[in-house]
């Protein structure tokens, strides 16, 4: 939840309702992006859940990087991305510090 403000800000999406309550026309624009289209944000909760729109965004970031990507059905699989991403930070980060800074016993 918040507000996003500042000068240019281009609201990339339009929502119906917020929480089951419809939205006017002040109030349903939703998050913020550049000018060069390159960062993106918003306040929609499971948005990349949808698996056509990371579809749609990868391959749009691809294009742009000038790749192309084939991905698979099962490439799109939160579970397996969380957990390749739950293993980057494992193994980028001192996790023994992490824990020692939070205060907690590390398993």
């Amino acid at each position: 939840m918040g507000r996003t403000q500042g000068e240019g800000i281009i609201p990339p999406f339009r929502i119906e309702d917020r929480s089951d309550v419809p939205v006017d026309e002040a109030t349903s624009f939703d998050g913020a992006i550049d000018a060069s289209g390159w960062v993106l944000g918003t306040y929609i909760h499971g948005l990349f859940h949808n698996v056509g729109l990371r579809r749609a965004i990868l391959h749009s970031l691809a294009r742009r990087k000038g790749v192309r990507l084939s991905l698979a059905d099962e490439d799109m699989e939160l579970d397996q991305e969380y957990d390749k991403l739950a293993d980057w930070v494992r193994n980028s980060l001192d996790m023994g510090l992490v824990y020692n800074i939070a205060g907690l016993d590390r398993p």
